[in-house]
């Protein structure tokens, strides 16, 4: 079974994002787009060898400028399903910052139920600093007017703030993210905080910041449930994740790349997960079952108490040590410190699951 399948439709972008972790778009090699043809292929090929996919996912680069791939797929996945082939019709998703939006992207989001993760950094001010356009034009407004059309035809969306330093130094905590985000009435709001590479001034990475970053994130979970209190839903991702996390604790992985996620590239090729596109280090093949990093494998993890609820992103461990991925402090702290507040808040949240995970734990 595969949990996701991201089909990375085009290798290029129209954004210049000064974070961006795929190198502007091309995740360092040529710009490209998957042909409706390849793009079909890979996925019959993923259907024939997993019989179950739970997601298919577009990502990019900005994955609707490939408008007709994606209608591609979006038919091939219904078709395996009525077929047999798969034995669940996948759900169907992009991530994307919605700055470009035709009536055929529309009835194509419609007709399959797309359910789309848009970008959207905050306030006009900080979001087009961070992420103007490749001609250095803002994209806020583009993307506002978009989120109204998509709104109108009742298309769900999820909103992705990529929190980082510069937002700290405008006066922006994380709790005022989420007030601002969730006036667009967003399925779930991720902030995400930013990764980057040591010494880069929009990351977190110095001692200090990194404190910050946890400490932001904290304030933010208990603000969330102090909404809840009050009958008022702020749908927090950090809180949403935390939940999911105490109801099922996870297995030795950190994330599912390699075992029950496959990224397939816009030339082809496949890899453990998106973030590693164009990195012949995590090359996979359609099988899928490469572990990539275990918990086991990091003497901190072993002896760590929350390592049955640890979920972590290897891409970000990726980016932030190159070669030698691990986990990082502000993950540890963080991920620590939200269950430590959601066992002291909703303490029945945690009582079957310490049952499941004793044996682990001790």
């Amino acid at each position: 079974m595969l949990s996701r399948l991201t089909i990375n439709s085009t290798q290029t972008c129209n954004l210049g994002c000064k974070y961006c972790y795929a190198a502007g778009g091309d995740y360092g090699g040529p710009a490209i787009r998957i042909s409706p043809s390849l793009a079909v292929e890979k996925l019959r090929q993923a259907a024939e060898c997993h019989s179950i996919i739970k997601l298919v996912q577009f990502i990019g680069g900005e994955p609707l400028l490939n408008l007709s791939a994606m209608q591609a797929v979006a038919e091939e996945a219904v078709a395996l399903y009525e077929k047999g082939v798969l034995h669940e019709r996948p759900a169907i998703s992009a991530i994307t910052n919605l700055t470009i939006l035709s009536d055929e992207h529309l009835r194509l989001f419609q007709n399959y139920q797309f359910h789309l993760v848009v970008s959207l950094d905050g306030p006009s001010l900080v979001h087009n600093e961070l992420r103007p356009t490749k001609q250095g034009k803002g994209s806020f407004d583009d993307i506002v007017l978009n989120l109204q059309r998509i709104r109108e035809c009742r298309i769900a969306f999820d909103i992705e703030c990529t929190y980082t330093y510069r937002h700290l130094e405008s006066g922006l905590s994380i709790i005022d993210i989420l007030k601002y985000l969730n006036e667009y009435d967003p399925g779930q709001i991720d902030v995400v905080v930013v990764s980057t590479a040591p010494g880069d001034q929009l990351g977190f990475n110095e001692y200090g910041r990194w404190r910050d970053a946890v400490r932001l994130q904290l304030d933010a979970l208990n603000f969330s449930l102090d909404e809840l209190e009050y009958g008022r839903i702020v749908p927090y991702g950090l809180l949403i994740e935390t939940l999911g996390q105490i109801r099922a604790p996870g297995t030795d992985n950190f994330c599912p790349a390699g075992v029950t996620n496959l990224a397939i590239a816009s030339d082809g090729d496949l890899y453990q997960c998106n973030m590693f596109t164009n990195n012949p280090r995590y090359k996979t093949s359609i099988e899928a079952n490469d572990e990539v990093i275990t918990k086991s494998q990091i003497t901190e993890c072993r002896k760590c108490w929350a390592r049955p609820w640890c979920r972590s992103c290897v891409g970000n461990m990726e980016i932030r040590s190159p070669g030698d991925p691990h986990p990082y402090l502000q993950h540890c702290e963080t991920l620590r410190g939200a269950i430590s507040i959601v066992a002291q808040r909703l303490p029945g949240a945690l009582e079957s699951a310490l049952q499941t995970v004793s044996q682990t734990i001790a």
